[in-house]
């Protein structure tokens, strides 16, 4: 067995293996209930997924901007965690603002 199987895994370890593994990011609602490294941990998956599909960090920059909103997560901490480039970190930042004008667009219409 090897070592790195002993290891504990952190919920930002967990969350990130299911966002690689996600077909689709599941709404605000749902993610609510899970604990916010857990949820940051998905962000950042979810974004290296896109990156990877589209083969553009760009793509993965924007989904995390727009997840990050979308969950409410601190716009510092994605930042941190994801260790983007000043020009990627620009999108996130444009990303993450639309998504809450997003979200608070749909709260002021219900």
């Amino acid at each position: 067995m090897s070592q790195h199987s002993n290891e504990a895994k952190t919920l930002v370890d967990v969350g990130l293996q299911v966002g690689l593994d996600a077909a689709e990011a599941p709404d605000a609602c749902e993610m609510s209930r899970y604990k916010e490294d857990y949820v940051l941990g998905f962000v950042v998956g979810r974004s290296i997924s896109e990156s990877v599909q589209r083969s553009s960090r760009m793509a993965g920059a924007a989904v995390a901007g727009q997840l990050g909103a979308r969950y409410a997560l601190p716009l510092d901490r994605v930042l941190v965690e994801l260790e983007f480039s000043r020009e990627l970190v620009g999108e996130v930042r444009r990303a993450y603002e639309e998504g809450l004008r997003s979200a608070a667009s749909a709260r002021n219409s219900d």
